[in-house]
């Protein structure tokens, strides 16, 4: 198991973090419209460790997927480029 930051580290980490907020906002939207107070959970908190976790889990995706594709541009398909790397 590898780890490599790239363009699934950086997608990955950028999408958990805006789902994180559009949620928290769709939350302050949905308290404002029936006129209750806002949410009080702490999202800054929780959009950190989301992203620490995910930015840790697309690194080691990024790196498989250097793999599998270093092999396929070495001309072997896929199914071979799997049952050489397992």
């Amino acid at each position: 198991m590898g780890f490599s930051v790239g363009i699934i580290t950086l997608l990955l980490t950028i999408s958990i973090v805006a789902i994180v907020y559009g949620r928290y906002a769709v939350d302050c939207l949905a308290a404002w419209y029936n006129k209750e107070p806002p949410p009080k959970y702490r999202v800054h908190v929780g959009a950190m460790v989301f992203a620490i976790l995910f930015f840790v889990l697309g690194s080691v995706l990024q790196a498989e997927f250097d793999k599998y594709s270093e092999c396929r541009h070495s001309g072997y398909s896929l199914g071979e480029c799997i049952m050489m790397h397992r």
